[in-house]
């Protein structure tokens, strides 16, 4: 390998030169979204030390695929101001790193230089030679590493130092490209997916003509108005000619001017738009109705604004994203009336939670037709939930977004919709590319012969505010993992926040912490802009609102303490209320504190910094207490402990001795007696106040150590019972005394309706500390199993060492003794169904790095499953105290959700079966299972969207699995909501989705269901006058004529599908029988002709005797 050049290393930082030479030895990087992001200056040694990683993992991805492949660091920093710039690697065909690349890579960019040179003499040769070994024995060519770059004074720099540590790798087998000119990151992205030989192609000339052949589907431009391109002095300006050059009498362009670094996105482009609001600069005074179409620095953000009548209109990233399903819809349904049904294409649209309102209001005109789905802030996030559909719109409602569109969605459309056809081919590279969004507008309006007025017509967007909100710390605010668009913490900002929308319908708002700096990033809507106004100046006063409700506060006092320690205090103590604290009132023990505090000690007081602040203020409130003589203590040396604890023998003894000395020993008598004679009195009115009521344990003991005894009068449970809770072994209750007190109390262990004892049992156990929890651990790794135990107790048992890692951390306290603790994420006080919470964070990964399940994952399951069942086959009274089964239900279905990687493992679908069999059809034949369709369940915002999106997996890749159909089933059927179950039936058996089709489950497996059917029904199938049913009779003939259409369709056949053909088959026959023989049924002649009908399309129903 060459050697590092002295301005590539972490302490010689720089570009080459003494004047730009900025040390990074002591500075943290962090790969983001992004990537690499921030001042030109810090960036020379981490883009060299990304390069070198990044030949190694084409080396080794090369060598997997025995093949030669593309990967690829784009040199921006997008919107950024012109100082900043980045790097940003992708893996082969440009893929986003995974989690564990990302991991890697940050820690060698963060390695000092001493450490680098050891891995690259090391490892990194190491895994070079044993890629190269494989790669020469199969005779592979060269892989390439395609470096791009934007106009930035620091880019080309930065694109060479890449070079150099594709260089320093020293591999014949990886080479580097550096392009000859600056690119738009979208055309870098379709360079990297591309299948170009780079020894013999020139991948400009490539994308010279993508361009071109982008800008021929645009044909037949007409119009009397020109559209200005805003190029915001960035990168932009070099592609216009190539994009729109056939066009350029339709054209014109404005902020080209690239070579004066200084003004990239200085007062134009999309980004200044979209924020601001104003036209770019040299676009102030354009015609009435000429459109402006403004792109950011590096080509993949789009905005669109328009002077019409008098005002500016920015028509932004939601506004393109309702052209474009408008456009596709218009087509589409056209299209889709000619095909049957399980060849229609899948339709949907992705937008971020700062899309406007109005604009989700706007969606909502197309029906069923459109999936409508919500995603993180990031291209990355909401690509993910539609990157399986055949046609896909993600938008961000900054301009950034594309379309995806499937090969099946090409062949259908290329004879049957031309038009349609044309528009999706601007999308064949769905990279975000701003040009191609431009030209895909531009092709809609010529269609449409529309301009952006009408385009402006979708929708009148609702006032809105999007403001930085500073607050004093951070840390405190933090997004529900499970509500992301809900704050989990402060509560106080939280509550308000839902009282404001609750209060206001037409108001919206949405809180995010800054990942980069101390501000909240707000945004709100209302009515109008006094009203946004007024939503936006409540949030900002909720920060002193959170103070005052607080009795103490620790601040800050002098924030240069660690650098001058001797000046003051690092902190101060501030009492919001002046009464002195009473002193029995404390935290449960139950709440440690100890991870909300530094640990660092003062020098001074040997205490850490927020003890030495309490001492000091408890000190000061105090002192500040005037004497009273009537308060003196009647043994002068138990005084004040604080203020005699820091004194000296001698100055105790002088103290007493200038008492003795100024007081007469008749007047120290008097004193000492009447203050005697006080106590004993308040002991009496103490002892009457307390009468009667619960006094807490602590209360208890304090009184107890001031000589006062609370008379009790409190129920006592039997001793085993108390004991039992005490310890959480809740008894089993098929273990119980038949004794009528045995009885009664295991049986209200385990009913939920009767709360009497589960409160107690919860208090009991909350107030105790976490500990009492982990012990379960240990219990289970103490656990003797015998042969009577089910397989899967033996294995949890045997696995209890790697279990409990998923749930506990270690933490060493001030003695060094390593304890074990709950992760953050982990309260079994509080969350009945804790257990699961490995599961949840593995799908919140795989959502936000949009990776397939690993291996590692597949681990976790197992062990979390196994876990799960050891809780239910050994701790089933314990687990019936706190757990929801509908919250189960949910838990246990996002295992399908992870995808057959994981759910199709033959023990994981063991587990998940019996988890089916042995807890959720019991649960649901006995009405303990409720999906309320628009209600949060499971700590997910509602049940409706999560259903939905059971099914759309199960059609994606479940088809052979029956417990996955099963569990589908047990939400749908097993519903004790009556409507909602009827609902979710038919999102299941719509002729129109083709879920069932697929289904090939026995009539055994569905024979719960249909017995549960059968039973709920009771023979009046919802044709009854009352509240519980309102609605329901008539979604239920819907319902049936589902299932007599699926039938006589031939969608399902008793041959093909024989579970759900009898499940359908058998509704129908009940509802026949029940309509015939009712006396109570009010007269129908409709129902009289849909019973008719179904008896002759389906003669086995009216062959029946």
């Amino acid at each position: 390998m060459h050697a590092v050049l002295p301005n590539l290393t972490r302490t010689g930082n720089g570009y080459g030169t003494k004047e730009t030479t900025t040390s990074v030895a002591d500075k943290k990087f962090e790969y983001g979204t992004t990537g690499f992001r921030m001042s030109d200056v810090y960036l020379p040694c981490p883009v060299f030390r990304v390069a070198v990683y990044e030949a190694l993992i084409t080396l080794e991805a090369a060598a997997n695929t025995s093949g030669s492949i593309t990967s690829g660091i784009m040199i921006t920093a997008s919107h950024n101001v012109y100082t900043d710039n980045g790097a940003k690697a992708y893996g082969p065909g440009g893929i986003y790193y995974t989690d564990n690349q990302i991991q890697k890579v940050t820690e060698i960019v963060n390695m000092s230089d001493e450490d680098f040179d050891k891995y690259a003499a090391g490892e990194l040769q190491a895994l070079k030679k044993e890629y190269e070994a494989r790669l020469i024995a199969s005779n592979i060519g060269p892989s390439y590493v395609v470096v791009g770059y934007d106009t930035r004074k620091s880019s080309f720099d930065l694109a060479n130092y890449a070079q150099a540590g594709i260089e320093f790798f020293d591999s014949e087998l990886v080479s580097c490209i550096v392009l000859a000119r600056p690119v738009t990151t979208p055309l870098h992205q379709v360079l990297l997916r591309s299948e170009l030989d780079y020894a013999k192609d020139d991948p400009l000339t490539f994308l010279e003509k993508y361009c071109a052949n982008l800008s021929q589907l645009l044909t037949n431009f007409s119009g009397n108005l020109r559209t200005i391109v805003d190029c915001a002095n960035g990168v932009p300006s070099l592609w216009a000619k190539y994009f729109l050059g056939q066009h350029d009498d339709k054209f014109s362009f404005v902020n080209e001017d690239y070579e004066d670094f200084q003004k990239l996105n200085s007062n134009c482009g999309a980004d200044f738009i979209k924020t601001t609001g104003k036209a770019p600069e040299n676009c102030e005074s354009t015609e009435d109705k000429e459109r402006i179409a403004s792109l950011d620095g590096d080509g993949d953000r789009l905005i669109y604004s328009v002077h019409y009548n008098g005002s500016f209109r920015v028509l932004d990233g939601d506004y393109q994203a309702v052209l474009f399903a408008d456009f596709i819809c218009k087509h589409y349904q056209h299209w889709a009336e000619t095909v049957p049904a399980h060849e229609r294409l899948s339709f949907g649209i992705a937008t971020t939670r700062y899309a406007n309102g109005a604009f989700d209001k706007a969606l909502e005109k197309f029906g069923d037709v459109l999936k409508v789905m919500k995603g993180e802030t990031g291209v990355a996030n909401i690509s993910a939930l539609v990157k399986n559909m055949d046609i896909g719109i993600f938008f961000e409602s900054n301009g950034h977004g594309s379309v995806f569109v499937s090969q099946k969605a090409f062949d259908y459309l290329k004879e049957r919709s031309p038009i349609l056809y044309n528009f999706l081919k601007f999308f064949e590279h769905p990279v975000g590319d701003g040009f191609a969004n431009l030209l895909a507008v531009e092709y809609i309006l010529q269609e449409c012969k529309a301009g952006a007025e009408q385009w402006g017509e979708y929708f009148i967007p609702r006032a809105s505010l999007l403001k930085k909100v500073a607050v004093n710390d951070l840390s405190q605010y933090k997004l529900d993992p499970l509500k992301p668009h809900l704050l989990e913490r402060p509560e106080i900002v939280r509550h308000y926040s839902r009282v404001m929308m609750d209060e206001n319908p037409s108001c919206r708002i949405y809180i995010r912490p800054s990942g980069t700096e101390p501000v909240l990033r707000v945004y709100v809507e209302g009515e109008n802009e006094e009203q946004a106004s007024e939503f936006m100046d409540r949030i900002e006063g909720m920060e002193s609102d959170e103070e005052e409700n607080t009795l103490t506060s620790i601040r800050e006092k002098y924030p240069g303490y660690f650098e001058r320690s001797d000046l003051v205090v690092p902190f101060t103590i501030e009492n919001e209320n002046d009464d002195v604290i009473d002193e029995d009132v404390h935290f449960p023990e139950s709440i440690s504190l100890h991870e909300y505090f530094e640990t660092t000690c003062d020098e001074r007081s040997g205490k850490s910094l927020f003890a030495h602040a309490m001492e000091i203020g408890r000190k000061s409130k105090l002192d500040s207490v005037p004497s009273d003589v009537n308060e003196v203590p009647n043994s002068i040396s138990a005084g004040n402990d604080f203020r005699i604890s820091k004194m000296s023998a001698e100055e105790i003894a002088e103290a007493k001795a200038e008492i003795y000395e100024k007081l007469s020993p008749e007047s120290i008598q008097f004193l000492l007696s009447r203050h005697s004679k006080m106590k004993e009195e308040k002991k009496e009115e103490i002892k009457t106040e307390q009468k009667g009521k619960k006094v807490s344990a602590f209360r208890r003991g304090r009184l107890a150590e001031q000589g006062i005894k609370v008379e009790e009068k409190e129920e006592k449970l039997p001793q085993s019972v108390e004991e039992g809770v005490k310890n959480l072994e809740f008894f089993d209750p098929k273990e119980a005394d038949n004794e009528e007190e045995g009885y009664r109390h295991s049986r209200l262990a385990v009913n939920a309706v009767q709360m009497d004892l589960a409160l107690k049992s919860f208090a009991l156990a909350s107030s105790r500390p976490m500990n009492s929890w982990v012990e379960l651990f240990e219990k289970l790794k103490k656990w003797e199993c015998t042969s009577s135990d089910h397989p899967l107790v033996h294995r949890a048992r045997a696995s209890v060492s790697d279990i409990k890692s998923l749930y506990l951390e270690e933490y060493a306290t001030n003695e060094d003794i390593v304890k074990y603790q709950f992760a953050k994420d982990v309260n079994p006080t509080t969350d009945g169904c804790w257990i699961f919470v490995p599961i949840r964070r593995i799908i919140n990964v795989i959502e936000d790095r949009q990776r397939l399940p690993t291996p590692d994952d597949l681990d976790i399951v197992r062990l979390t499953l196994l876990f799960s069942v050891w809780f239910l086959k050994k701790q089933d009274t314990l687990f019936e105290m706190f757990a929801v089964p509908s919250d189960v239900a949910v838990h246990i279905a996002e295992v399908f959700i992870l995808g057959p990687e994981v759910y199709a493992d033959e023990q994981v679908s063991e587990m998940l079966h019996l988890w089916v069999d042995d807890y959720l059809i019991p649960k649901g034949m006995n009405q303990k299972l409720s999906f309320p369709r628009k209600k949060p369940i499971a700590k997910l915002s509602e049940f409706q969207s999560f259903y939905i999106d059971l099914i759309d997996r199960y059609k994606e890749h479940g088809g052979g699995h029956k417990d996955f159909f099963r569990m589908i089933m047990v939400f749908a059927s097993m519903n004790s909501i009556p409507l909602d179950s009827l609902l979710t039936l038919e999102q299941l058996f719509n002729p129109g989705t083709a879920v069932v089709r697929q289904v090939d489950v026995s009539m055994l497996d569905m024979d719960p269901f249909i017995k549960y059917t059968e039973k709920n029904r009771q023979n009046q199938h919802f044709f009854k006058d009352n509240e519980e049913y309102l609605g329901c009779f008539e979604e239920y003939i819907k319902l049936l004529k589902f299932y007599t259409g699926i039938i006589v369709n031939e969608d399902i056949t008793k041959e093909r599908n024989p579970g759900v053909f009898l499940f359908a088959f058998n509704e129908l026959t009940m509802f026949v029988d029940f309509w015939q023989s009712s006396k109570d049924k009010v007269e129908s002649k409709t129902i009289d002709n849909f019973v008719l009908q179904l008896q002759q399309r389906i003669p086995a129903i009216g062959e029946r005797k």
